[in-house]
């Protein structure tokens, strides 16, 4: 992904955390913007990479997320992972980055979820033990230690540090959307057996749960509108809402935050754009579905401009 070169200028550079390892700084005052680097590729995911980018023009009226998509993992907890990268990636959101490329303002994530989730609070960010993250083995240990459990916090904090920062300076221009990509698997029983109903499991799921659906209600209606109206090689895409993910912690926050200017918009995809199993992606279904997100900026934002004042 190419390093948003429009973004640098001369000056000093702020002081940065530990953990980030490469820098450039951005018009918003004292804020970071972190290098973007595709872990995926590494043989064991390890990285040693900027946890995360804020990438593209801020402050914006619509922002796409991919805080799931990252597969990194710092050679510390590297050596301590027990989880097989197969599993660990199938739990993973990959290629979600991809579906956000093209948008003007973006945030990528590249640590794994099993380094830190950022879809959850700073307490339930780190999976120390199998309990905290759907009964699987993810430490060779029973519990990670301590100090691994404090620096991938560090990260947690700095993110949404930074996401403050930016959402501060978005929020003086007015209402702003996100749309936090994710995705979800739906062939659990195997690679040979048949995929979850379709009834149950959307191709995409809008997730609201922590929206005020009475103040932006609108924005939702013209987002699944413009969705469902997109022409894809294989019809039209099954978007529907709150059918099997209402949105995780990035909505609530930004809801607590900003609760008369962030709308937040949990866009779960159904990876039918990849083999789960494999790893492997559909190119062509990526690319479709990427084309058919960006087709429905112009309908959410005008949705946007509908909004009254609080």
């Amino acid at each position: 992904m190419p390093t948003p070169m429009a973004l640098m200028k001369p000056g000093p550079q702020p002081t940065a955390p530990s953990f980030i390892t490469t820098i450039i700084t951005d018009p918003i005052p004292g804020s970071v913007v972190l290098l973007h680097q595709n872990a995926f590729t590494t043989s064991r995911g390890t990285t040693s990479s900027a946890p995360f980018e804020f990438a593209g023009t801020w402050p914006a009226r619509l922002i796409a997320t991919a805080i799931h998509a990252g597969h990194g993992l710092r050679p510390e907890l590297a050596e301590l992972i027990a989880l097989p990268e197969a599993d660990r990636l199938r739990e993973e959101d990959p290629f979600t980055d991809r579906l956000i490329d093209g948008f003007d303002t973006r945030v990528y994530v590249d640590r794994s979820r099993f380094e830190v989730d950022l879809n959850r609070d700073a307490d339930g960010a780190v999976y120390r033990s199998p309990a905290e993250a759907w009964d699987l083995k993810v430490w060779h240990d029973t519990e990670l230690d301590a100090a691994n459990v404090a620096a991938s916090r560090e990260i947690h904090t700095a993110f949404y540090d930074e996401l403050r920062a930016r959402l501060d300076e978005c929020a003086k221009h007015g209402p702003f959307v996100i749309y936090d990509v994710h995705s979800y698997n739906h062939r659990r029983d195997g690679a040979d057996r048949p995929a979850a109903p379709e009834a149950d499991n959307p191709e995409v799921n809008v997730g609201t749960g922590s929206l005020n659906s009475e103040r932006f209600g609108g924005i939702v209606t013209a987002f699944i509108g413009a969705l469902q109206a997109q022409r894809v090689p294989w019809g039209t895409l099954d978007v529907r809402e709150n059918v099997r993910f209402f949105g995780g912690h990035l909505a609530q926050w930004v809801h607590e935050n900003y609760p008369e200017t962030g709308i937040v918009l949990a866009l779960e995809f159904k990876k039918t754009f990849m083999d789960e199993w494999s790893g492997i992606p559909d190119e062509a279904h990526l690319r479709a579905l990427n084309a058919a997100l960006r087709e429905t900026v112009p309908a959410t934002l005008a949705a946007l401009d509908k909004l009254e004042a609080p």
